[in-house]
């Protein structure tokens, strides 16, 4: 939908013009499309900035009176995609490698006795038998 009628909105010498003015009537016939559980719909005026959800002809008379606010885009209160919202991610989680991947191996290369007994060999972490006496000369 054109938006090039948005800024005309925001001076008073340009507010009330044929360009305008159709604009605001092509807003709230998508807008209409859109309304809430009370038939009301988001109200984009400057004064308002989608704070309230009001009945289309009073958000008409609004958006003429006030303009309608010039950063709100995309329309998500009135039916546009947030394109944001509808990208894929940029990594899924098949793609995202686990934080302690390879710490194991690292820390078994710099301490290799440390985990002697998680690789199953119990019965030889000092290089003697379990069933020798360390404290026996």
């Amino acid at each position: 939908m054109d938006r090039e009628w948005i800024p005309l909105g925001s001076s008073s010498k340009y507010q009330f013009t044929e360009p305008f003015k159709e604009g605001v009537r092509s807003f709230i016939e998508v807008a209409k499309h859109h309304v809430n559980e009370k038939n009301e719909i988001s109200c984009p005026c400057m004064n308002c900035n989608n704070t309230y959800s009001l009945p289309t002809n009073v958000v008409n008379i609004h958006l003429l009176k006030n303009g309608m606010v010039t950063t709100y885009n995309p329309w998500i209160y009135h039916g546009e995609h947030n394109d944001l919202q509808s990208q894929t991610p940029l990594s899924s989680p098949t793609d995202v490698t686990e934080p302690s991947a390879g710490i194991f191996d690292m820390m078994s290369d710099l301490f290799p006795m440390a985990n002697a007994h998680v690789m199953g060999n119990e019965d030889d972490i000092l290089g003697e038998d379990e069933d020798e006496d360390i404290d026996d000369p």
